[in-house]
Formats: C-alpha cells, structure tokens, sequence
C-alpha cells in the first residue's frame, strides 16, 4: 500500500532562559504514534553567544512522561554545603552544547517533555531558538482516520500544550478566525489585533462587559470592542470555548483565552479536521452570533 510523507511543526520559537539552577524552561508535546511508520521526532537548538569569548552551553533533557519525576526528584538533591547536584544527566537523553540537532524513533504514544536548563554562567541570560517537529509515513488510505483529532491539555506548571496549540491556531490563520469565549485577555488580544491587522477576517464572541471583573479585563473588553467594532459580538450566556480555523481545523476546550486558564488550571481541548465536524461547529457559531439578546 502507497506510503505518504508527513511532516507536523510542534514548535518554532525563541525563548529566554534566565540564570540560576532553579529556571527552568520546558516544553510538553503529545506525540500520537498509532498508524506511523519511520516515526521520528527532530529537534534543532543554537544558544545566542551574549559574549563571544565564552561558550554559553546550555542543558537539554528530553524525557517521556514516566521519568519526569525521577529527574524532578534527582534534581532536589543537595550536597551538605546546600549547593544542588546535578544528576540530571544520568536519566533520559541529553545534550549539553550551544547548538544541537538530534533525532529519535518514536515506538509508541508517549507526550515528550524538552527541559532547558541554564547552568552555565550563572549571572547570563541565554536566547535560545527551538525547533521541534515530528515525521513520519502513513498509508494513504488510513491518513484521516489517525490525524483527524489530537488533545492538548493544561497541566501547571509544565504542561503548556494547549496554550501553545491556542497560539499556533491563531498565528497560523491565513483567511479567517472564528472564536467563542467567555473571557479574553490582554496577551491574547495582542495576538488576535496583529493577525486583523494583517487582514485575517476575525470574528469573536464573549461574555458582557459586565461579566468582566477587575479594572484591568474590563479595559482589555473595551480594547477589543473598539478595535474589532461590530466584528465583536457579546453575549451573558456564553459557556462554550470554541476557535475555528481557515474553516478547516477547530478547537474546543474548557479553556478561556486568558493567562489564567492556558497557564495555571487544568484545562483540556481536542483539535479536530474533520469536515462533518467542522461543518456543524460553524453552524454553532453563526447561530450564536445571530441570537438575539
């Protein structure tokens, strides 16, 4: 049977890691192995050199979900004099350089975690650029049956997927966005006012200005509502959290797009392309983007 190619971006970005043996930076990925073949997951790191006369080195952990712990537990070790001992290395696969591209089979699901850690120069704050992604082959037969759904969660304080799933579907927009959610704030409004901006038609729909508590979530309603105008719609009896996509991928989670959900509550979503779906989601928002109040 016909293999295909595939080719899935689970990161592109650049971060800063601060000194100090406690900053850590650290990247969850659900990794979906059922229907795969030759299934391997690459990733590419390069340090920013603050001075070119030291070599900045960085720490890369890459471990499945049953080690965090262990590294977690190793690395609250101290030596009597209360300095941390770093055992790190001694679980999981690491790297210690200031650029890096590596490869591994994946065998099975698992959700992989990347742990930055800056031990090196301890007073310096590193620019690290990150490039993860995943590969694989798929009958084409199969293809819609395996890549139609995936789940990202909310797990603080290391699990960010859903945050960064939210993200990439908005960044990623290239005709339209449709959006249902109670609450919005600042970070994300950013994001969405530089995509309108750039011409990406933008619908959304929230809960009331008076529903908003707090100085600052009411200034972030005005915010929105003056600049999307009659593109933003409000509505007290709104509960869904809902982002469609270009008409062709949708989100729905129990997140709202606030730091608070994304970052610190147990939140879960699941991304979906199937068409029928889809169909009948964007039904949904346009009958509740037509109720009358």
């Amino acid at each position: 049977m016909p293999l295909e190619h595939k080719k899935s971006e689970l990161m592109d970005d650049t971060f800063q890691s601060k000194p100090g043996h406690t900053n850590y930076q650290i990247f969850s990925f659900p990794i979906k192995h059922q229907g795969k073949t030759n299934h391997r997951v690459i990733y590419e790191f390069e340090v920013d050199q603050p001075d070119p006369t030291i070599n900045h080195k960085m720490y890369c952990y890459i471990f499945s979900e049953h080690k965090l712990a262990d590294w977690f537990l190793k690395n609250l070790t101290y030596t009597n004099s209360g300095i941390p001992m770093n055992n790190l290395r001694h679980l999981g696969h690491s790297v210690e350089a200031s650029k890096n591209s590596h490869e591994f089979s994946i065998k099975s699901d698992v959700r992989l975690y990347f742990i930055f850690v800056n031990w090196y120069i301890s007073t310096i704050t590193k620019n690290i650029h990150l490039k993860i992604f995943e590969e694989w082959d798929v009958e084409k037969e199969n293809e819609d049956k395996f890549e139609d759904s995936e789940l990202f969660t909310t797990v603080p304080p290391y699990d960010k997927s859903l945050l960064q799933q939210s993200e990439k579907m908005i960044n990623n927009a290239t005709e339209n966005l449709k959006i249902i959610t109670p609450y919005i704030d600042m970070s994300l409004i950013s994001l969405l006012l530089e995509k309108f901006d750039s011409g990406i038609h933008i619908r959304i729909i929230t809960r009331s200005r008076n529903d908003f508590s707090g100085k600052s979530s009411k200034e972030a309603f005005d915010h929105l509502k003056r600049k999307l105008r009659e593109n933003h719609k409000d509505n007290s009896l709104i509960h869904s959290r809902v982002i469609i996509k270009d008409e062709s991928e949708i989100l729905v989670s129990s997140s709202d797009l606030t730091q608070d959900s994304l970052l610190s509550q147990f939140n879960a979503g699941i991304v979906s392309r199937d068409t029928n779906i889809i169909q009948q989601l964007r039904d949904y928002f346009e009958n509740v983007w037509n109720h009358k109040k």
